[in-house]
């Protein structure tokens, strides 16, 4: 493989890390805002039992 492949395969793995990066911050931070009232549903609704 060429220098120029390399680089390129390494910016899209790197572009793929990041964006999987980007998507499980947005997940925590949702749990972080909207836990609470996650889990109080789900103690509610009696689903608790399941996780």
């Amino acid at each position: 493989m060429s220098d120029t492949a390399n680089r390129t395969n390494r910016l899209a793995l790197a572009a793929g890390i990041a964006g999987l990066a980007a998507i499980a911050a947005a997940a925590v931070l949702g749990w972080v805002a909207h836990g609470e009232a996650i889990f109080l549903d789900l103690a509610a609704n009696g689903w608790l039992s399941c996780l």
